[in-house]
C-alpha cells in the first residue's frame, strides 16, 4: 500500500513541478499568454509516463541505466517547458535546477527530522509525500504572487539579477542539501560512511573553488560597471558645466548688447568734453568684458569642448592657461574621450599646481595620413625619470594612467610618456 501511495505521491508531484515551472516561465514574460491543449495533453501524459516508469525501474536498474534515468528525468523539465514557450533564456535552465534543489533539499531535511523521531518509517514515502507538499506550496505561492501583481517585482528582479548570483545560490543550496545527507546517513559499515564523507568533503572542496572564483569574477564586473558608469556621470556633469558656462555668457551678451547705445553715448559724452583719457579707461573696462575676451574652446568635437572648457575653469585657479591648438573633428567613444583628456588634464594641472607664476598646458591636435595625434604638455619642476607620481593619492594617478594607456589600447593607438627639460609630455596617436 505503502509503494501505491509513493508512486502517486512521486507521480503528481513530478506534474506539479512541470505545471510550476510553466507557470514561473509564462510570468516572467517567457512564455505564450494560453498554452495549447494539443501540446499540453501529451506534453503531461508523456511526462507523468515517464514518471512512472522512473520510479518503478529506477531503484532496480544497472548503473547505466540508472545514469540514463536520471539523466532524462532532469533533462524533461528543460526541454517540455521549451516546447510551450519556444524561447531559451538563463532563467529557463536555472529554475528548473533551482526548484529541483530545494525540493531536494526539503526532502533531505524532514527525512532527517523523522529519522529522529522515527526511526522505524518508510523514507522513501516520506520522500515523495514531502516532494508533493513542496510543490503544492509552490504552486499556491505563485499563484497568490500572481494574484497580488508581485510577478512584476519578480519579473525584474530575475533581468537584474546577475548569472553569478545565480549560481551561487544553487551552489549554496547544493552544499546544505549535501551536509544535511551527511549528518543523515545511516551506515552500518563504518568504512563505507568515511568514504561517502571524503567524497562530499572533495566536492565541497570543489564547490567552495568554484563559488570563489564566481565572486572574483562578479567583483571585477562590479567595478568594470562602477567605473564606466563614473565615467558617464563625469562626462554628464562636465557637458552641463559646459552648457552653464554658455548660458551665462550669452546673458552676458545679451546684457552688454542691450547697454551697448549707453555705452556709445557715454563715451561720446566723455569725447565731446575733452576727457579722452577717462573715455580710454572707459573702453578698456568694456574690453575686459568675459563676453569679448573669453571664448569656448572650438576643436570640432562637442564633447571635448565641454572637457576643456571645464579643465580651464579648473586650472585658472592655479594660474594656468590651457592653449589648444588644432582639431579633432572625427566620431570618437565619448567614454574613452573623457577618460583621455580627462585624466591627462587633472595631471597637468596638479604639476602646475607646484610651480609658482603663470603655466600654460599646451594640447596640441593633428591630424595626419589617417591618424590623429594628440599631445598634451605641461611643465614640472622635478626631473620624474620613472613617470612614477608624486601625488599624494598615487593609487588614483596610477589609475588615471593606466586608465588613458588601456582607452588608447582600445583603438588600436600608441601610447608614449616624456619627462625631461622641465617639460611632461604625453604622446598619444590613434588610428581612425
Amino acid at each position: 500500500m505503502s509503494g501505491v501511495i509513493s508512486t502517486i505521491a512521486f507521480t503528481f508531484s513530478d506534474l506539479l513541478l512541470l505545471v510550476n515551472l510553466i507557470l514561473i516561465n509564462k510570468s516572467v514574460g517567457l512564455g505564450v499568454s494560453q498554452p495549447s491543449l494539443i501540446k499540453l495533453i501529451p506534453i503531461s501524459v508523456v511526462h507523468c509516463g515517464f514518471a512512472l516508469i522512473f520510479s518503478s525501474y529506477f531503484d532496480k536498474s544497472s548503473q547505466a541505466v540508472m545514469a540514463v534515468l536520471l539523466a532524462v528525468y532532469y533533462l524533461r523539465f528543460l526541454i517540455f517547458p521549451y516546447f510551450l514557450t519556444l524561447k531559451v533564456r538563463f532563467i529557463s535552465l536555472y529554475m528548473p535546477l533551482l526548484l529541483i534543489s530545494l525540493d531536494s533539499l526539503t526532502q533531505s531535511c524532514v527525512s532527517w527530522i523523522f529519522k529522529l523521531i522515527s526511526p522505524g518509517s518508510n523514507e522513501w514515502t516520506i520522500n515523495k509525500i514531502t516532494s508533493m507538499t513542496f510543490q503544492l506550496f509552490i504552486l499556491g505561492l505563485i499563484c497568490f504572487l500572481n494574484k497580488k501583481g508581485f510577478f512584476k517585482n519578480l519579473e525584474f528582479a530575475f533581468k537584474s539579477t546577475s548569472k553569478t548570483v545565480g549560481i551561487l545560490i544553487l551552489l549554496c543550496v547544493f552544499i546544505m542539501e549535501g551536509i544535511v545527507t551527511l549528518i543523515s546517513f545511516d551506515a552500518e559499515n563504518v568504512s563505507m560512511q568515511k568514504k561517502f564523507s571524503e567524497l562530499f568533503l572533495l566536492i565541497l572542496m570543489i564547490v567552495m573553488f568554484a563559488i570563489m572564483l564566481l565572486l572574483i569574477i562578479n567583483n571585477m564586473s562590479k567595478k568594470y560597471f562602477k567605473d564606466t558608469s563614473d565615467l558617464l556621470l563625469k562626462q554628464i556633469d562636465t557637458q552641463l558645466r559646459h552648457y552653464e558656462a554658455l548660458d551665462d555668457m550669452k546673458k552676458e551678451f545679451h546684457s552688454f548688447r542691450h547697454d551697448y547705445i549707453n555705452h556709445m553715448q557715454c563715451v561720446a559724452a566723455l569725447i565731446s568734453s575733452n576727457k579722452n583719457e577717462e573715455a580710454v579707461q572707459y573702453i578698456n573696462k568694456l574690453s575686459n568684458s568675459k563676453t569679448i575676451t573669453e571664448k569656448p574652446y572650438e576643436c570640432g568635437n562637442h564633447i571635448l569642448d565641454s572637457i576643456l572648457t571645464e579643465k580651464a575653469a579648473a586650472a585658472k585657479k592655479c594660474d594656468t592657461e590651457i592653449c589648444l591648438d588644432g582639431l579633432f573633428t572625427h566620431d570618437f567613444d565619448p567614454v574613452d574621450l573623457c577618460v583621455i583628456f580627462s585624466n591627462a588634464l587633472d595631471n597637468a594641472i596638479e604639476a602646475c599646481r607646484k610651480i609658482g607664476g603663470h603655466k600654460t598646458i599646451d594640447v596640441k591636435l593633428n591630424i595626419q595620413q589617417g591618424y590623429q595625434f594628440i599631445s598634451i604638455s605641461n611643465p614640472t619642476n622635478e626631473e620624474n625619470n620613472s613617470l612614477l607620481t608624486t601625488k599624494d593619492d598615487k593609487t588614483h594617478h596610477r589609475f588615471g594612467i593606466n586608465n588613458i594607456r588601456n582607452a588608447v589600447n582600445r583603438h588600436n593607438g600608441t601610447f608614449d610618456l616624456s619627462n625631461g627639460n622641465g617639460l611632461f609630455c604625453i604622446n598619444i596617436l590613434l588610428k581612425l
